[in-house]
C-alpha cells in the first residue's frame, strides 16, 4: 500500500454564494489588500462582511450539505455556536469601502454549527473574483491545521489508501461509503520522536463500510514547495522513510556489483567466446 503522497494542484470550489449589491461607479478609497487576520480590524468592512447574516447563512448552507455527505441526520434547523472561528487568509483578500463582499482573495473560515444536541466544527474554503459569485467550498472537518491544497489532496490520496488497504486485508471487500468525520491536531507543531524538522501530527477518523476508524497522518514540507504525507504517526513515518533508504542504498549496492562483475576481466574470454570471437 502507498502511503505517500505529495500535495500540490489547485483547490475544487464549490459555488453558493451571490454578491449583494455593486461596487460604486468611481474606484472606492480603501486600505491595502488584507494578508493576515491581524489586518481585520473592528468595524472595517471586511469585519461587517464576517458578521453579515448572509454571510453566516452561507456558512450555514455548507454545513447543512455537509451533514448529508457524513450522514448526520437531524430535523431540527442548525445554528452557529458561539462566534466565528479562526479566519486564515490563504491569498490577500481586497475588500473595498462601500463593498458589500470581497472583490478579490480567498481564506479559511472556521465554525460551529450546534444541531439535534450535538456540535460540529466545519472549516470553508472562500474565494472572491471580481462581481463573480463568492465561491464557498468545504474544507476538512474538524481542527485541522491543512490548507486547501494539502486538504483536497490529503483526502484523495486518503481514500484510495483506505480502499486498498481494506480490499487487500479483508477479501476485496469494496463499498462506496467513505467519508472523513473529523480531524485533531496534535498538542505540539512538531512530533515528539520525530527526526525530520517542520512536521506536524494530525489525527483523522474516517469512516469506510460503516467502520469507523482513527487514522495518523503526518505532514512533512517539501524543500522544492508543496507539501507530503503518510497515513501513519511521524515516528512511524521516520522508521518507514529509513528502511525505503536502506532498501535503495541496498539495491543500488547489488546493482553496481553486479555491473562490475559483468565487466570483469575473468568474464571477458567467456564474453568473447559466446560472441564467437575465440
Amino acid at each position: 500500500m502507498n502511503r505517500f503522497a505529495a500535495v500540490r494542484g489547485a483547490a475544487l470550489l464549490s459555488s453558493s454564494l451571490t454578491l449583494a449589491g455593486l461596487l460604486t461607479l468611481a474606484p472606492a478609497a480603501h486600505a491595502g489588500p488584507i494578508t493576515q487576520a491581524a489586518d481585520i480590524t473592528a468595524g472595517s468592512p471586511m469585519a461587517k462582511f464576517l458578521a453579515s447574516s448572509a454571510y453566516a447563512e452561507q456558512l450555514l448552507t455548507l454545513s447543512k450539505r455537509w451533514d448529508r455527505a457524513l450522514q448526520f441526520k437531524c430535523d431540527e434547523a442548525a445554528t452557529l455556536d458561539g462566534p466565528l472561528g479562526a479566519v486564515t487568509i490563504e491569498l490577500p483578500v481586497d475588500m473595498p469601502a462601500g463593498a458589500q463582499a470581497p472583490v478579490a482573495g480567498s481564506w479559511r473560515q472556521r465554525f460551529t454549527v450546534q444541531r439535534c444536541g450535538k456540535s460540529q466544527i466545519y472549516n470553508a474554503y472562500v474565494a472572491a473574483n471580481g462581481d463573480q459569485p463568492l465561491h464557498v467550498g468545504a474544507l476538512v472537518p474538524g481542527t485541522s491545521r491543512v490548507t486547501a491544497l494539502q486538504a483536497r489532496d490529503a483526502v484523495t490520496a486518503l481514500t484510495q489508501s483506505v480502499k486498498t488497504a481494506e480490499f487487500m486485508t479483508r477479501g476485496g471487500k469494496a463499498c462506496l461509503d467513505f467519508a472523513l468525520l473529523n480531524t485533531e491536531t496534535g498538542a505540539a507543531p512538531q512530533p515528539k520522536g520525530s527526526l525530520t524538522p517542520g512536521r506536524f501530527e494530525e489525527m483523522w477518523t474516517v469512516r469506510y463500510c460503516n467502520s469507523v476508524r482513527p487514522t495518523p497522518m503526518c505532514f512533512t514540507p517539501l524543500p522544492e514547495g508543496g507539501t507530503k504525507f503518510r497515513a501513519q504517526t511521524c515516528v512511524d513515518a521516520d522508521k518507514t522513510e529509513a528502511e525505503e533508504l536502506a532498501k535503495a542504498a541496498a539495491e543500488a549496492a547489488a546493482s553496481a556489483a553486479s555491473a562490475a562483475s559483468a565487466a570483469s576481466p575473468a568474464s571477458a574470454p567467456a564474453a568473447a567466446a559466446k560472441a564467437g570471437q575465440i
